[in-house]
């Protein structure tokens, strides 16, 4: 995973798609689009990316 790569996430429920913004060594930060919000960034820790443990969640 590198700066300016597109990857999904999780954001209330539903999959959303943003790009890779900063990234540290167990947080990354990603820039994407709302409604009413463009340009937003949002915090994930890298552990909460993988799709397995959002799966479990449900």
């Amino acid at each position: 995973m590198e700066l300016g790569d597109k990857i999904k996430f999780y954001f209330g429920g539903k999959e959303k798609e943003g790009v890779v913004y900063k990234i540290f060594s167990k947080t990354i930060y990603i820039l994407t689009d709302f409604n009413h919000h463009k340009g937003k960034v949002i915090r994930r820790k890298l552990s909460d990316l993988s799709e397995e443990k959002w799966k479990k969640k449900k």
